[in-house]
């Protein structure tokens, strides 16, 4: 036998060699999702601010039961009305409106003193439950396992403004 200097066993090379390539793999796999992500997604979004939205919502053809994002969320019990009038005309349209609730969101308009929903989405958890036109007003309910979320919308003065009531559902 001959001495020399001594060999670090073969299981521990090859597992430094598979450790090896593991990092170099994982490294080159992040630097290309990186860069394929920014090129995809690099220029795609766009910040509107509220009289962009409003211009975009009034140039755009009405649509029903069609997902928006809610706004925000007044509760169970709060009123809601549009911050600033669209119309003076009570036969023309009004720019819709986004109502929201605990129970989802409704987007309504005016048209010849008569709301019109546009479109309504349920917050997670919620169903819609129904949709009633009442005379000049229409009621959207919202439902889940306990909660009944009520958004009554109305015209007053050519705008839509909205009631929002909810009750809880004790079922035997």
């Amino acid at each position: 036998m001959t001495e020399g200097t001594p060999q670090p066993p073969r299981g521990l090379l090859v597992a430094a060699g598979w450790l090896a390539a593991a990092v170099a793999a994982a490294g080159i796999t992040l630097a290309a999702v990186s860069s394929i992500g920014s090129g995809i997604f690099a220029d795609s979004t766009q910040t509107l601010d509220r009289s962009e939205i409003a211009a975009a919502l009034a140039s755009s053809p009405p649509a029903t039961d069609e997902v928006e994002s809610p706004s925000g969320s007044p509760g169970i019990g709060a009123s809601a009305s549009p911050s600033a009038p669209s119309a003076t005309d009570d036969s023309a349209p009004t720019a819709p409106q986004v109502f929201s609730s605990s129970g989802g969101s409704v987007t309504a308009r005016c048209a010849g003193g008569d709301a019109q929903v546009v479109s309504w989405t349920p917050a997670q958890g919620y169903q819609v439950g129904g949709e009633n036109q009442q005379g000049h007003a229409v009621e959207v309910e919202f439902e889940s396992g306990d909660h009944e979320v009520k958004v009554r919308i109305s015209c007053a003065g050519g705008l839509p403004t909205a009631e929002i009531g909810g009750r809880l559902i004790l079922r035997a």
